[in-house]
């Protein structure tokens, strides 16, 4: 094999990355093939999954990675919740995605007790290309449920992820829901949207709007199987060209608890201090080091 054929071996932070996602072909990742397996069931009939865990278990990296295709095909929109996000803000995140230009405009609303709580912001949006239609080119967007920004999410066959669905406002979840129903009773069957959080997010939503129910279907992220933590370690230092017996590789395991994220800082530790020493076989030292770093 010639010198520029072969492939530069990574560094220890290229393949353990304990602080973002591993979704690079250098990146160690592990397939969760029970959750995955649930999610392609639900996104193939068309709910809402609500994917939920503990700190740590792989929960955006799973969605993330199994979306992958649509990220490099720009048709991932992810959006990382906080207690201020509006569904104005939602649907100015992906008609920018779209290449819109999105304007806000203040409008006089009274509110009333069953108002589904859309902000006192409408959207303007204008496309620079021109589109099939002039409703596609320039659109007002005044409730969750338009039909206008249903049917142009639809077309561009998004996937939409929400995180840290936790933190969202009531507002925004009831908006939500309403959002939710629209794109059901529409009969939009090209848009995909995958919600992060805790196990009371379903509830949360479902007390918004009960109607929304069968919808939704609630996905959990176990910790990882002994057997995937092993591969983990195993796989990401054999790619460094370092060796791990088993017990020290069990003693890892045993630490992380079996969290991806734990995995990942201990096994980079380990690795950097191993290539430290100019080692290719990891000691009962190195591992001490790892955790005393952690």
């Amino acid at each position: 094999m010639s010198f520029l054929n072969r492939r530069r071996r990574p560094q220890p932070h290229e393949v353990f990355t304990p602080g973002s996602l591993p979704l690079e072909h250098h990146n160690i990742y592990v397939h969760r093939f029970g959750a995955e397996e649930s999610l392609s069931r639900f996104i193939k009939r068309q709910q809402v999954p609500v994917v939920f865990g503990g700190y740590g278990v792989g929960k955006t990296t799973l969605v993330k990675k199994y979306f992958q295709d649509d990220a490099s095909a720009n048709r991932l929109v992810y959006i990382a919740a906080d207690p201020s996000l509006t569904m104005t803000d939602f649907f100015a995140v992906i008609l920018e995605s779209l290449h819109y230009t999105v304007e806000t405009e203040t409008v006089e609303k009274k509110s009333t007790k069953n108002d589904g709580g859309f902000d006192t912001r409408v959207l303007k949006a204008t496309h620079g290309r021109q589109r099939d239609t002039e409703k596609r080119s320039s659109l007002f967007v005044k409730s969750p449920t338009d039909v206008g920004i249903l049917e142009i999410i639809d077309e561009a066959r998004l996937t939409i992820v929400i995180d840290e669905m936790h933190k969202c406002s009531p507002m925004f979840r009831q908006e939500l829901a309403d959002f939710i129903k629209g794109v059901k009773t529409h009969g939009s069957t090209n848009t995909r949207l995958v919600l992060v959080g805790t196990t009371a997010d379903a509830e949360r939503l479902v007390a918004a709007d009960p109607g929304i129910d069968r919808y939704l279907k609630e996905l959990e992220v176990p910790l990882l199987l002994p057997t995937e933590a092993l591969s983990l370690v195993r796989e990401g230092l054999a790619r460094l060209g370092i060796e791990i017996t088993d017990g020290l590789c069990t003693r890892v395991i045993d630490l992380a608890a079996g969290a991806p994220t734990i995995i990942h800082a201990i096994a980079l530790e380990i690795a950097e201090s191993t290539l430290a020493r100019q080692d290719v076989v990891v000691t009962e030292s190195d591992c001490i080091i790892a955790v005393r770093r952690y």
